[in-house]
């Protein structure tokens, strides 16, 4: 399956589902801007990146929304 990966403390992400957002914003790139049950919004050097599905090494693949949940992720924070 076509998949985009990242890392988040230090294991890998793969990301099953997502999508490009034209969004205006100030923020330093990777700095999560938004979390909700679309996914988890993240800000990339131009614009924002909707995470909608992943999959944490050696779990299942779930809802970024779940993930976010699920490792208490907070908007304003950087990923790391």
């Amino acid at each position: 399956w076509p998949s985009a990966f990242t890392y988040y403390k230090k294991k890998l992400l793969k990301v099953f589902s997502a999508k490009a957002i034209l969004l205006k914003h100030k923020e330093k790139p990777g700095t999560i801007l938004d979390i909700n049950k679309d996914g988890i919004l993240v800000a990339t050097s131009k614009d924002a990146i909707l995470l909608k599905e992943v999959q944490l090494e050696g779990k299942k693949k779930i809802s970024a929304y779940e993930f976010a949940c699920g490792q208490r992720l907070k908007k304003g924070v950087l990923w790391d």
